[in-house]
């Protein structure tokens, strides 16, 4: 598992000095020649935004696929405003908490079986963008915070609907939980197919969880990541990163009560 979640970053950038453990408002990273940036939409300064990987088009990405409703569409309801058409999945909410004419809503869950009007998979709602494997649907996006059924849901999809998406923004839960949401193999198993398709270019640890031990190694139980397809980088484009987490220009801490999640 450890393995799977191995940090990246673009080659041609110096990589920074590990940052102070200070608390600082996130900032926007200037843009670096020749390279796309990573910044963050959505909230700032607390929980529900998302760090994308900015090419520089507008829209971002020409589609989202959104699982996880709860009170907050931020992160959306930007993309929307810039032309993005976001389709969300929450069973867990009877409405979205705010409307937008580019708004599509189901009252479904994410699973890895389909069941009529109560769960759907991966499969069944890319279907619903128009996109199959055999398209070019490298302008989707996938947002995922399921409380755990990321796992069995990754897993149950095959690799040719996985790399429709452009980039894959997720909270991985339960890291060090084998008794929740699948046994440490079955959640293994499933980062080491996103990592087939997915460099991870950023990732934040959720102070709302704790830091565990993972073979020797600290790990935010609950982790925010991005993941962008391979791709769209060339041979040497991007390199293993030695960064400690997190970036203190494009994070936020979770929870106001307790420290940030520090990992150097």
């Amino acid at each position: 598992m450890v393995s799977a979640l191995r940090l990246f970053a673009p080659a041609s950038r110096k990589q920074p000095q590990q940052q102070q453990q200070q608390h600082q408002q996130p900032q926007q990273p200037q843009q670096q020649e020749g390279f796309p940036l990573k910044r963050r939409i959505g909230p700032v300064g607390c929980d529900g935004g998302y760090v994308v990987w900015d090419s520089g088009q507008r829209p971002l990405v020409d589609k989202l696929l959104s699982y996880g409703v709860d009170t907050n569409v931020d992160f959306e309801f930007e993309l929307a405003s810039s032309g993005t058409l976001v389709f969300m999945f929450d069973h867990t909410v009877q409405a979205l908490p705010k409307q937008h004419p580019n708004f599509t809503f189901r009252r479904e869950a994410l699973s890895d079986k389909t069941l009529n009007g109560a769960c759907g998979t991966l499969c069944d709602h890319i279907g619903l963008l128009g996109c199959t494997e055999s398209s070019a649907c490298l302008s989707v996006a996938l947002k995922m915070d399921v409380e755990g059924a990321e796992f069995a849901a990754l897993l149950a999809t095959p690799p040719e609907i996985l790399g429709c998406f452009q980039q894959i923004c997720i909270e991985l839960h339960w890291l060090g939980r084998p008794s929740r949401a699948g046994d440490f193999r079955t959640k293994a198993l499933a980062l080491e197919k996103l990592a087939e398709t997915f460099v991870l270019l950023h990732a934040h640890g959720n102070s709302y969880g704790d830091v565990v031990d993972i073979c020797g190694c600290p790990i935010p139980d609950v982790l925010e990541a991005l993941y962008v397809n391979r791709s769209l980088f060339g041979p040497g484009d991007v390199q293993p990163s030695y960064c400690g987490i997190p970036d203190v220009a494009l994070d936020a801490n979770n929870c106001a009560f307790v420290d940030d999640t520090w990992i150097c």
